[in-house]
């Protein structure tokens, strides 16, 4: 999975409507991924994303910063061959930079999410 792309998962007791991968792989293969699910009670606050955003939701969403994590390549390729997950619409640039600044604020993104998407935004080293 590359840096835009989005997937959905398939498991029933998720309430994550569509993942986006919001870095590039690092060297060890991983990329961060933030979840998208429906907005409400239980949603923990984070950035509202809606159908105009992106054409793969069917109604308003909030990133679930406290869910966003780390994900091999690996994995999410066997998640794919296995049907587990399927690729969706990748994301729009805009829609991306959102996510990342959100994930950045949030007091729930763990400290290695941050850390991945933070070196994913700084320049890259002169020389």
């Amino acid at each position: 999975m590359r840096l835009h792309d989005t997937f959905r998962s398939h498991d029933r007791d998720s309430d994550i409507l569509l993942w986006v991968v919001v870095t590039r792989p690092a060297a060890n293969g991983e990329v961060a991924i933030v979840g998208l699910g429906p907005a409400g009670a239980r949603s923990g606050g984070g950035d509202i994303v809606g159908p105009a955003d992106h054409p793969d939701l069917g109604e308003d969403c909030t990133a679930r910063y406290r869910l966003a994590r780390l994900a091999s390549q690996p994995d999410l390729r066997r998640g794919r061959q296995a049907g587990l997950l399927s690729p969706g619409t990748p994301c729009s640039p805009e829609l991306l930079r959102c996510i990342q600044r959100g994930a950045l604020a949030s007091g729930f993104t763990e400290t290695d999410v941050r850390a991945a998407i933070r070196r994913q935004l700084e320049p890259p080293p002169r020389g």
